[in-house]
């Protein structure tokens, strides 16, 4: 499932409007995440770590953001 958190991470990286970004952001992982489950789940943890940690909803780090390029 895609909780607000990676939402809001993958949303960002797309430069996905907030309110198209919960389809967009599961059709993007599926295209760059192998369809195995322990791929899926790694990927998972590490975008809500990033969530939790750099791209805060108020007042995100984007300038020392390692997914922005």
């Amino acid at each position: 499932p895609i909780d607000d958190e990676i939402n809001r991470v993958v949303g960002r990286l797309m430069g996905t409007p907030r309110n198209r970004r919960r389809s967009a952001a599961r059709r993007w992982l599926a295209e760059r995440v192998p369809a195995d489950v322990s791929h899926y789940r790694e990927a998972v943890v590490y975008l809500r770590h990033h969530a939790l940690h750099t791209c805060l909803a108020v007042g995100p780090h984007c300038g020392v953001c390692p997914l922005r390029h």
